[in-house]
């Protein structure tokens, strides 16, 4: 689960870094690569990281597509915005359920 969208775009970019690195090794010669810039994840590294990071559903460029708002052909962190939404909204419905277990547990302890 990520933080937010910067937390995701870090966790993007490490694991497609990590798993370029591997292909390297096994493919081209060092630094023969074109990696993409920092502040940007290209297709292939954003195909790369959703491998990594155990995803199996399939779809991937249906996946690149909708992340990729701006349609310039790779994902910026500001792509992302709408994660801080879903993160706040995931918070409050793992917050209202605590609190409804807590009640419920209190309740059946009245209830003795």
């Amino acid at each position: 689960q990520f933080e937010g969208p910067r937390d995701m775009f870090r966790e993007l970019k490490r694991a497609a870094a990590a798993a370029s690195e591997m292909q390297e090794q096994r493919s081209a010669p060092p630094g023969q690569q074109m990696r993409a810039p920092q502040d940007i994840l290209s297709e292939q590294e954003v195909y790369l990281a959703l491998d990594a990071l155990g995803w199996t559903g399939g779809g991937e460029p249906t996946i690149f597509a909708i992340m990729d708002l701006s349609c310039e052909g790779g994902i910026y962190s500001r792509d992302l915005k709408w994660m801080d939404v879903e993160v706040r909204r995931n918070q409050m419905k793992e917050n209202a359920s605590k609190h409804a277990m807590k009640m419920s547990a209190q309740k059946a302890r009245h209830m003795k």
